[in-house]
């Protein structure tokens, strides 16, 4: 009976290493350190983006439209956003429609992350919008330069 426990006990030690490949890297979540807006466009626009330097404070081309994008860069990691124009808050009305985890090809280990955000331009009260990140661990605001732009018609 001995050798049948053992026999069992060593085939579970030669199978499950074939079976469980996936290797897992644990490591704390980052710090939010930066949160800026790196590209702006409207659907008026045809959806055609336009960068934003970590130095720029107004876009460059007018926008027109019913929609307002932005790509916005948060480097590590963000529990939620905020979104004000002119100091009143938008957050009700932003959405988040897409994110893309920037990570370590060597670890996999996400650092950052692109969000893409649509508003309404007629939730807008001003031609200028700033996006706070909200840091995971300790709850700290960090702001994003706020974008100023025009807006076609408006």
């Amino acid at each position: 009976m001995k050798k049948i426990y053992g026999l069992i006990f060593l085939m579970l030690l030669v199978i499950t290493p074939i079976f469980n490949t996936n290797s897992v890297s644990a490591a704390s979540a980052p710090r939010l350190t930066e949160v800026r807006v790196v590209a702006i466009t409207s659907d008026g626009n045809d959806f055609v983006w336009e960068n934003i330097a970590s130095n720029q404070l107004k876009a460059n081309n007018p926008l027109e439209g019913e929609t307002l994008y932005l790509k916005v860069l948060f480097m590590g990691y963000p529990k939620t956003f905020l979104a004000s124009s002119g100091g009143e808050n938008l957050y009700p009305h932003v959405t988040k429609y897409d994110s893309v985890a920037l990570e370590d090809r060597r670890t996999r280990i996400a650092y950052g992350f692109y969000y893409y955000l649509k508003v309404p331009m007629e939730s807008l009260p001003y031609n200028n919008i700033r996006i706070t990140g909200i840091d995971h661990m300790l709850g700290t605001q960090i702001l994003a330069n706020p974008i100023s732009f025009d807006k076609v018609g408006g």
